[in-house]
C-alpha cells in the first residue's frame, strides 16, 4: 500500500474517531428545538410520501396569526420554510426502526456529520498542506458538534454542500464531466435540505471563473436543475405554486416585526460574531497574542462597537438594559474574537500562500466562499445564533490554515497552537453537549411527571420545541393564543423559555395559577436561557453563545381552569 494512501486512511480514521466521540455519547438525546417540526412533516411522509406538506402540521401559534391576518387557511406548504429532504430521511429511519425513536434517528444523523468531515478533509487536502489539522479544527468546534447532535437541517445541509463542492472541484480540476454533473445533483439535494444551500451554485461559478474554466460549471448547474425541477413539478401538480415562493412570502410576514431590517441586522451581527468568538476563544486569543498591531486594532475596535450597542441602546433592540457590566464585557469580548477571526481569514496573505497564480486563484475563491457564507447568515437568515456560523467555519478554517500552515511539517509553535484550539473545541463541545442534552431531556421528563400529577385531567400546553413534542406524546393538547376551549378542571402548562406565546386573556381570567415548577440542572452552564443571557440557538434569549449560570433550566407555570368557557365562535378553516 502506498505510504500516502496509508497516511490518508489513518488520518480519516482519526477524524472519524473524533466525530464519534462528539456525537455517539449524545445519541439518546431528547427531541430538541426545531427537531419537532421536521418530525411532524416526516409523519406526513409516512402517511403519503407524495405530499410531505399536506394539511397544517408543524405550525406555531404565530403561523396561525399570520394566516389569519392575510385571510388564508393555514397550510404547512406555505409555513414550512425548509424543503422536505430531512423529513424524508426521518421517515425512512422511522420505517426501518418501527417508529420515531431518538436513538435510531440520532445514529442516522451522525452519518451526516461523518460525511461532512470526510468532505472537509478532501477540500482541505486540495487547498491546504495540512488537511488533518484543518478538518479537526472544524469537527472539534462546538458549533459543528452540537449541530451534529441535533435532528435539524444544519448538519445534513453541510454534509451535502461540502460533498457537492468537493466533487465539483475534483471533477473540474480533472476535467471529468460526469463527476461535475454528479456534483450538481448533490447540490440539488443540499438545496432540498435547506434553501440557503443555493449558495453552492454561485460557488460553482466562482470556482470555474477564477480557474478560467467557466464552461465547466454548466454540467453542475444542469444537475442541480434536474433535482429542483422534479421538486417544482411536484409543487405545481399538488399545490399549484412553487414552495420556495409560497414559503418566502410567509417567511417575510412571519418576521415582519424584526429580523429583516437594519435593527435585525445589528442583532444578527452581534449574535453571529459573539457565537463564533465565544466558541473559538482560544483561536482568537492566540491571534491576539501575536502582538501584531493590526490584530490588536481589529479586536479593540470590534469590542468597542459591541459595547456601544449596549450603551446607545438603539430603538428596537430589546433587553439591553438587563445586562450587567460583566455580561456586556463578555459579549464584547466574544464579538471581538469572532470579528478578529473573520478579518484574519479574509486578510490578504501573499507571504503565507505558496507562490504562483494557482495559489492566488484559490485564495480568491476561498475568500468568495467565506464572504458568501457570511452574507447568507447576516442578510437572509432571521436571527443571530452560533449555529448559523456552521457554514462559515469550513472556508474560515481553510483560509486560516493556509495563512499559518506550512507545506513541510510546520513550525512547532503553529502545531502547538492548532493543538490548543482543537483541544479547546473538543472539551467545550463535550461540556456544552452534556448541558444541551440535559436541557432537551428536561422537557421529556416534565411531560411524564405532569401526566402523573394529573392522570385524569385534560392537559393543555403552550410551548414549542421538545416541550411540544413530548407534551403531545403525553396526549396534551396544543393551546393557541386565541383558543378559549379549555373547560373547568382542565390543566394548562406554560414554560417560560419555550412558551413563545401567551394564553388568551379570556382564558387567563378564568384560570388560576396552582403551582410553578422549576427544572434544576447539574451543570452551572446555560445555552438557552433568558436569565443567563445565553442564546446559543437564537439571540432572542441572549447574545452569549453560552454562559455560566445557576438559573433554572426552565420554569413552568401550571394553571387550573376554574370557570366555563364562553360560546365558541365559528372556525373559518377546518384545518385550523
Amino acid at each position: 500500500m502506498p505510504l500516502r494512501q496509508a497516511s490518508t486512511r489513518g488520518q480519516l480514521l482519526m477524524v472519524g474517531a473524533v466525530v464519534a466521540l462528539l456525537t455517539v455519547p449524545f445519541a439518546t438525546r431528547a427531541v430538541h428545538l426545531d427537531d419537532v417540526y421536521f418530525l411532524e412533516v416526516a409523519a406526513n411522509v409516512l402517511r403519503d410520501p407524495w405530499q410531505p406538506f399536506a394539511g397544517a402540521v408543524a405550525l406555531e401559534d404565530i403561523d396561525y396569526r399570520v394566516f389569519a391576518r392575510t385571510g388564508k387557511c393555514p397550510t404547512t406548504f406555505a409555513s414550512m420554510s425548509h424543503p422536505p429532504l430531512v423529513s424524508y430521511v426521518m421517515a425512512l429511519v422511522a420505517w426501518l426502526a418501527g417508529g420515531f425513536r431518538e436513538l435510531p434517528l440520532h445514529l442516522a444523523f451522525d452519518l451526516f456529520a461523518l460525511v461532512a468531515a470526510f468532505a472537509m478533509y478532501d477540500l482541505a487536502r486540495r487547498f491546504t498542506p495540512r488537511p488533518l489539522v484543518t478538518t479537526l479544527l472544524l469537527v472539534s468546534s462546538p458549533v459543528f458538534a452540537i449541530s451534529a447532535q441535533g435532528l435539524m437541517t444544519d448538519m445534513p445541509a453541510l454534509a451535502l454542500s461540502l460533498t457537492a463542492l468537493a466533487v465539483f472541484i475534483r471533477g473540474s480540476d480533472r476535467r471529468l464531466g460526469p463527476t461535475i454533473l454528479l456534483s450538481g445533483v448533490l447540490a440539488g439535494l443540499a438545496i432540498m435540505t435547506r434553501y440557503s444551500a443555493f449558495l453552492l451554485l454561485p460557488l460553482f461559478c466562482a470556482y470555474a471563473l477564477v480557474q478560467g474554466r467557466a464552461r465547466r460549471a454548466w454540467p453542475a448547474l444542469a444537475g442541480a436543475a434536474m433535482v429542483l425541477g422534479l421538486w417544482a413539478a411536484q409543487n405545481m401538480a399538488v399545490h399549484g405554486q412553487l414552495h420556495i415562493v409560497a414559503s418566502a412570502r410567509h417567511y417575510r410576514l412571519f418576521f415582519a416585526e424584526g429580523g429583516l431590517d437594519w435593527v435585525g441586522f445589528v442583532k444578527k451581527t452581534l449574535g453571529d460574531l459573539s457565537g463564533l468568538g465565544g466558541t473559538s476563544f482560544v483561536a482568537a486569543g492566540l491571534l491576539l497574542a501575536t502582538g501584531l498591531r493590526r490584530r490588536a486594532t481589529t479586536f479593540g475596535l470590534s469590542m468597542l462597537a459591541a459595547a456601544l450597542v449596549f450603551v446607545v441602546r438603539p430603538a428596537g433592540i430589546e433587553r439591553l438594559d438587563l445586562y450587567t457590566t460583566l455580561e456586556i464585557t463578555t459579549v464584547a469580548l466574544s464579538f471581538a474574537g469572532g470579528a478578529l477571526l473573520l478579518v484574519e481569514g479574509l486578510w490578504p496573505v501573499s507571504e503565507a500562500a505558496p507562490p504562483g497564480a494557482e495559489a492566488e486563484r484559490d485564495g480568491l475563491f476561498l475568500a468568495a466562499w467565506l464572504l458568501l457564507a457570511i452574507g447568507v447568515a447576516l442578510f437572509l437568515l432571521p436571527f443571530g445564533t452560533a449555529r448559523y456560523m456552521l457554514s462559515v467555519l469550513p472556508p474560515l478554517w481553510i483560509l486560516l490554515v493556509r495563512r499559518f500552515g506550512s507545506r513541510e511539517s510546520g513550525p512547532p509553535r503553529v502545531r502547538a497552537a492548532a493543538g490548543l484550539v482543537i483541544a479547546q473545541g473538543v472539551v467545550l463541545s463535550l461540556v456544552l453537549g452534556a448541558v444541551d442534552q440535559e436541557y432537551a431531556g428536561s422537557y421529556r421528563d416534565f411531560s411524564v411527571r405532569i401526566r402523573e400529577s394529573y392522570p385524569r385531567r385534560n392537559v393543555w400546553f403552550v410551548g414549542e420545541w421538545g416541550f411540544r413534542y413530548y407534551m403531545s406524546q403525553a396526549h396534551g393538547k396544543y393551546l393557541r393564543s386565541t383558543d378559549d376551549g379549555p373547560q373547568p378542571g382542565d390543566i394548562i402548562v406554560r414554560p417560560f423559555n419555550a412558551g413563545m406565546h401567551e394564553i388568551s386573556p379570556s382564558l387567563r381570567s378564568r384560570s388560576a395559577l396552582v403551582e410553578q415548577r422549576q427544572m434544576p440542572s447539574r451543570w452551572p452552564i446555560r445555552l438557552m436561557n433568558f436569565e443567563a443571557k445565553a442564546g446559543y440557538y437564537s439571540h432572542h434569549w441572549g447574545y452569549l453563545p453560552w454562559a455560566v449560570s445557576d438559573a433554572p433550566l426552565e420554569t413552568v407555570d401550571v394553571f387550573e381552569v376554574r370557570s366555563p368557557a364562553p360560546p365558541a365562535e365559528p372556525v373559518p378553516c377546518a384545518s385550523s
